[in-house]
């Protein structure tokens, strides 16, 4: 491991020095180099492409620079890179990557403003240019990381105008030449804005070490993976609304009707399994040995049709609309009395109830006898305890 220069805060500022860490025996040493060595640096890059370290020395504590340098890590060899074509202006806290034979420098502060441009070095032509990407270009920013995963450079973080910082993720694409945001399934919503991190890669995870937002320095340590494993997203509507949603659309639907009933001469179309769900009444209905099991058409010689068309609607859809097709009946005693006796008569308790607690809103010194008087021959037993209720306490009578 090679570390290159760096800031020291006083004296000289900026060191000039190449150290080297052997990972084997864990043991520094500061090797004898040769040739031209670079002069201090600090808030430059430093990139190994083959055998060479390339680095882009950005500032030496005082100025901001543009310079190119080479160190050979076989020979131990400073030489400077004597280049050709549109070479980045001077910056410093710029980011760097390699793709293959290709240098690339994004960004930085030029000591006025925050920069994103993106430049590359051919390290075999020496040639450098601009790159004008067809697409939306990352803030300008400088403290940003960038990495190479899979000939595909990741840049994250840094900071923008206002000491503001950022914590998102822009992927360079050099073979379509564009910029892409990453997914937000890619990245941990806890990893907070940040500048002067380190960023490393292994096996396609990015590894987000320290930095600092303003007066608040980190020290977690947070892995984003770049190639996570596709999310199985539920759909918002369980399949019990699903059905619902389907059924509606079957009532009084000839569609694979497979029962047509005649309610006062009109057609009502039906499905056997579908009436059959909640209600007894038709059940027994298609189950028995009656002519109605095997008839597809049946007359309901006792019901009105708004009532049964709304029983059936309940059916269909699981709610209680009383008003379902009334044709000018809507709501009125005798639909109501009607609409309790059919319920009943159906074994719907919920339709049952509601109509009940309905009858109970009306009930007035006129429509009592009539009330109770269905109450009791539909079986209705909460709406005969408030009947029962009303004449105790506001008709003031017990009998």
């Amino acid at each position: 491991m090679y570390i290159i220069g760096g800031w020291l805060g006083s004296g000289p500022l900026a060191a000039s020095d190449i150290f080297l860490l052997d990972l084997d025996t864990l043991v520094w040493t500061l090797p004898m180099t040769k040739g031209s060595i670079p002069g201090p640096c600090n808030m430059h890059s430093t990139d190994l492409v083959g055998q060479t370290l390339y680095v882009f020395r950005g500032g030496d504590g005082r100025d901001y620079l543009n310079d190119l340098h080479a160190f050979d890590i076989i020979s131990n060899v400073w030489y400077d890179v004597e280049t050709t074509g549109t070479a980045p202006p001077p910056r410093a806290n710029h980011s760097s990557a390699v793709v293959k034979k290709y240098l690339y420098i994004f960004g930085g502060w030029d000591g006025s403003k925050r920069l994103n441009d993106l430049y590359r070095l051919d390290t075999e032509t020496r040639i450098w240019i601009e790159i004008e990407a067809q697409s939306t270009l990352p803030s300008p920013r400088a403290g940003m990381s960038l990495c190479n995963i899979n000939d595909e450079l990741y840049l994250f973080g840094g900071s923008g105008p206002s000491a503001s910082c950022y914590n998102d993720l822009h992927i360079y694409l050099p073979e379509k030449n564009l910029w892409i945001m990453a997914e937000s399934s890619t990245l941990d919503k806890n990893i907070k804005p940040r500048a002067g991190h380190t960023m490393s890669v292994y096996d396609r995870h990015l590894y987000i070490i320290g930095g600092s937002y303003a007066q608040t320095y980190f020290k977690e340590i947070y892995v984003i993976d770049t190639d996570p494993a596709p999310e199985f997203y539920m759909p918002t509507e369980n399949s019990s609304q699903r059905v619902l949603y389907a059924l509606r659309e079957y009532c009084n639907n000839k569609e694979l009707s497979d029962v047509k009933f005649l309610i006062e001469g009109r057609p009502f179309y039906g499905h056997k399994v579908i009436l059959s769900l909640l209600s007894e009444k038709f059940r027994n209905m298609f189950n028995s040995g009656m002519k109605e099991n095997n008839s597809e058409e049946i007359v309901i010689p006792h019901i009105s049709y708004p009532v049964f068309a709304a029983i059936c609607g309940y059916l269909y859809t699981g709610e209680v609309h009383f008003g379902a097709d009334t044709e000018g009946q809507e709501l009125s005693l005798e639909y109501m009395l009607e609409f309790l006796s059919v319920s009943d008569e159906f074994m719907l308790d919920e339709i049952k109830i509601s109509c009940e607690k309905h009858l109970t809103n009306h009930l007035n010194g006129l429509n009592f006898e009539k009330i109770y008087k269905y109450a009791d021959l539909c079986n209705a037993h909460q709406l005969r305890k408030y009947c029962e209720w009303y004449r105790r306490r506001v008709l003031g009578r017990e009998d």
